[in-house]
């Protein structure tokens, strides 16, 4: 029986223009088969068509930095909890996106990495699994935020390689300090298997992070968040991210982690094809106030925001709606413009060519806001899920 196609109407987002389009979205199967502007679509019996009206029609959002939601985290190392966030995060526009760990002893990253992987290669029920994004454990103590001190330990090149084997493939993202012993090789070792190897939780001189990009490393984790500062006589970590052009970034556009005014310093200096938006949603995402767990610790959250009980800013409760929310309220970004920063440009950064633009041949990975950045639809390869 032959696929009946979808149509979306309404404002288009896509590259080609600096913004918003009146026009349409086709999808047939899983993947998007025509894009046009000012026109309308051919009208026949086997379509199915949504007309938004002015809402916006987005590349569905692509989230580097997840460690839960909806009452679940990755740490639970199982399929239902990896179900539960992924359809927690197509509520809040997400389409696919990296299951990150806390920093945990081998055994137990072990066993998560063999669930994500496995349950990426799985239909998805909400945003698509990409695979596992490492946050540690070879962070600095120094700047270790809410990960646990237990938990850190020394790069060790053959317990990454034990991550890579069970992973299968699915590894697809380190994050570590590049200043500590082991590093270097750990670095070269995790590019070579396809890695994105990138900076954070690091008190790296500039020169140590300079060697790091020369030997594989190639981003940064929530830049500005858990990282050495940038002083007028030391340019530190930070200053050797904003200036290092071999270096991507993510930040955290919450209007907690980062100053909005912050964020366009960043902007204007990387460029913003250079940096993408992320969450860092833990467990407390989409559940409102109260106490909730993150890697083993208590995280209370008040007005939006989670704090460990000594105040520490302990990941975010957002959706990427909100994210963009943001980054075109309080950054002043256009909304092609926020909405590249949570689409196109991570799925470039992590080397993703089948998503993250609305282009005919692409995947049908489409996530509609209205006016108000509130989530009309998700939809996740072809299939609604929100």
């Amino acid at each position: 029986m032959r696929k009946r196609k979808i149509v979306l109407k309404g404002r288009v987002i896509t590259p080609d223009n600096k913004l918003p389009v009146d026009g349409f979205v086709e999808i047939l199967g899983e993947t998007i088969t025509a894009v046009g502007f000012n026109q309308t679509a051919e009208a026949e019996e086997s379509v199915d068509i949504f007309d938004f009206g002015t809402a916006y029609i987005c590349p569905g959002f692509i989230d580097l930095h997840v460690h839960g939601a909806g009452g679940s985290d990755v740490m639970d190392g199982t399929g239902e909890s990896l179900d539960t966030i992924s359809r927690a995060l197509a509520g809040g526009g997400t389409t696919a996106f990296l299951a990150t760990t806390m920093s945990a002893p081998p055994e137990k990253l072990l066993e998560v990495i063999k669930v994500v992987g496995e349950a990426s290669q799985k239909e998805a029920v909400g945003a698509r699994i990409l695979g596992t994004h490492l946050e540690g454990p070879f962070l600095n103590p120094g700047q270790k935020g809410a990960q646990r001190l237990k938990d850190l330990r020394m790069p060790c090149l053959q317990e990454v390689k034990e991550y890579v084997k069970t992973g299968g493939g699915t590894v697809k993202m380190l994050t570590l300090a590049p200043e500590l012993p082991g590093a270097k090789e750990v670095i070269q070792y995790a590019k070579s298997q396809g890695m994105l190897v990138s900076l954070g939780h690091s008190e790296a001189s500039f020169d140590e992070v300079s060697e790091a990009v020369s030997l594989g490393l190639r981003h940064a984790t929530h830049t500005l968040n858990a990282m050495g500062r940038l002083h007028h006589r030391e340019v530190g970590t930070a200053g050797a991210v904003l200036t290092l052009e071999g270096l991507t970034a993510d930040i955290i556009p919450d209007g907690v982690h980062i100053n909005p005014k912050v964020i366009k310093i960043l902007l204007k200096v990387k460029g913003i094809t250079n940096v993408c938006a992320v969450t860092d949603c833990i467990r407390a995402g989409r559940m409102g106030e109260g106490e909730f767990e993150l890697g083993g610790q208590t995280v209370f959250v008040k007005d939006g925001v989670a704090r460990l009980e000594d105040g520490t800013i302990s990941g975010s409760v957002i959706g990427m709606n909100e994210a963009i929310k943001v980054l075109v309220t309080k950054v002043g970004l256009s909304w092609n413009e926020a909405a590249r920063m949570a689409s196109e440009n991570p799925a470039r950064i992590i080397g993703i060519k089948t998503k993250g633009l609305l282009r005919e041949g692409m995947d049908a990975d489409i996530t509609v806001l209205d006016e108000d950045f509130k989530v009309m639809m998700t939809m996740v390869e072809g299939k609604v899920v929100s």
